[in-house]
């Protein structure tokens, strides 16, 4: 990179870097500073960064540990812009599409500040989208297409190429919570079903066992003798 890239003035990774102590010494080396921000799991020697902004290493105290790398990439600019730029705060803003399709596509836990950044991320990328087709088609409703089949010049393909990825994901999730629905609904009916059948035998035996008994009633058999079960007396007439 540093061959390729001339006058550079400072290295800033993003997901990698908390471990790289060769590739950080070698820009020290070159009196090139290092700025990791990171999400990997890192104990131990790190690499001897100017800093390193990761919730996962040894000794971080920030209480939420499951951002992906370019989710803490992006908090970072932002604190960066709130401190330093805040003319450029609403720019960094729109960048948490990145950091939301990040905590998707890495399968971090969409909780806390991760639901927060999906959510956000997937309406700012619907605004754009309609905000781009009102502009193009004009007096059509602004509503989602495929990025396949827009046939718009100029289009923004990396925005809405974001929101065709997430909305898939949405659309695949929403099919198997209705398939899980539906198995759960079917579940439920042959339970009831067998319940029903259960039931239904039980009162099909109490009637029969109901007739029996009013058969007995109503047509007694004499007791047999226990002594002689033939029913000749004792003294042999």
């Amino acid at each position: 990179m540093i061959a390729m890239y001339k006058n550079v003035g400072m290295i800033l990774t993003a997901d990698n870097g908390s471990k790289a102590q060769a590739g950080v010494e070698y820009a020290n080396s070159l009196g090139i500073p290092v700025l990791v921000t990171d999400h990997h799991l890192a104990n131990g020697e790190l690499a001897p960064a100017s800093v390193i902004v990761n919730p996962n290493k040894d000794g971080d105290t920030y209480p939420f540990k499951g951002n992906a790398g370019a989710a803490v990439a992006w908090k970072t600019m932002m604190a960066y812009a709130t401190k330093y730029d805040v003319l450029a705060k609403p720019l960094i803003e729109d960048l948490i599409v990145f950091a939301g399709m990040a905590n998707v596509s890495d399968v971090m836990p969409i909780l806390d500040e991760n639901h927060y950044m999906v959510k956000k991320a997937v309406q700012r990328i619907k605004e754009y989208v309609d905000l781009r087709k009102a502009g193009y088609m004009r007096g059509i409703p602004a509503t989602y297409l495929r990025v396949s089949n827009t046939g718009i010049q100029g289009y923004d393909t990396v925005f809405h190429g974001l929101f065709d990825i997430i909305h898939g994901i949405q659309e695949y999730k929403d099919e198997q919570q209705l398939q899980k629905g539906k198995q759960a609904k079917t579940t439920q009916n042959k339970r009831r079903i067998n319940r029903m059948v259960h039931l239904a035998r039980r009162q099909r035996c109490g009637a029969s066992t109901r007739r029996y008994d009013n058969s007995i009633q109503s047509n007694p058999q004499p007791r047999p003798n226990r002594t002689n079960p033939s029913g000749a007396s004792n003294d042999g007439r």
